[in-house]
């Protein structure tokens, strides 16, 4: 990026507290030269929801003048580097910093969004915006990529959502569901019809999962090591 736009970006923000820049994400005066400016901070109630507007939309929310701002330095990056090697970069970025990246320009939203960049997701911080909608648009931008998953305390996501996360992401190994009170027996039955490399699963305080749910998943997961059902009362 050049000094010019860099110098632009940093002065959005003063007195410690954050802004929105020119590139439409969240940035921080700090002391701390290590902190880049385009950290995403999630925290407010309107930061979550650009979060999972970009994972369920798929689109960016730049306007025109915002494009043009960084086309030039934007573009250059994108024409000196080849794609496999921008997806080796976003590879090493953290999910939250991704969706903000997925904001820059539609090609860097394509690099960004990419199954094999989110092979292991955490959405527990975020439970109560998580829905069947998020859970579907990110199975099906994962893909056959996404090896571990926590969505502890998700209680939006019902056994619909987890027929098609089993369809679209046969390779997951570790899940957890913990505290996904609307999952029942038909949720266990699809993961171990498609999933059959789960060896990690926490299914503790789901009371619609009972003792055929547990026989279902055990018999067929071969590759199955480790279960909580506690609190699981039937």
């Amino acid at each position: 990026t050049s000094t010019s736009t860099i110098d632009h970006l940093n002065s959005q923000t003063n007195d410690g507290y954050s802004s929105t820049s020119t590139l439409g994400v969240s940035t921080i005066n700090s002391d701390d030269s290590s902190q880049h400016p385009l950290l995403p901070v999630i925290s407010s109630k309107n930061r979550r929801k650009n979060f999972f507007s970009c994972l369920t939309n798929n689109t960016t929310t730049m306007d025109t003048n915002e494009e043009q701002l960084i086309n030039e330095d934007i573009c250059l990056l994108d024409t000196k580097l080849p794609k496999e090697l921008l997806l080796r970069i976003f590879s090493y970025i953290d999910y939250k910093s991704l969706c903000r990246c997925a904001q820059v320009s539609k090609y860097w939203n394509t690099l960004a969004l990419d199954g094999s960049n989110w092979q292991s997701i955490n959405l527990k911080s975020f439970q109560r915006d998580v829905d069947g909608i998020v859970l579907e648009n990110l199975s099906k931008q994962c893909g056959s990529f996404l090896k571990r998953l926590d969505i502890e305390n998700c209680k939006f996501i019902n056994d619909h959502n987890m027929r098609n996360l089993s369809n679209n992401c046969p390779n997951l190994e570790r899940l957890t569901v913990k505290h996904c009170t609307k999952l029942s027996n038909t949720s266990l039955y699809h993961l171990s019809k498609h999933c059959p490399y789960l060896n990690h699963i926490n299914i503790a305080s789901c009371h619609h999962i009972d003792d055929q749910g547990i026989k279902m998943i055990s018999s067929n997961c071969s590759n199955l090591e480790w279960i909580d059902i506690s609190w699981c009362m039937n």
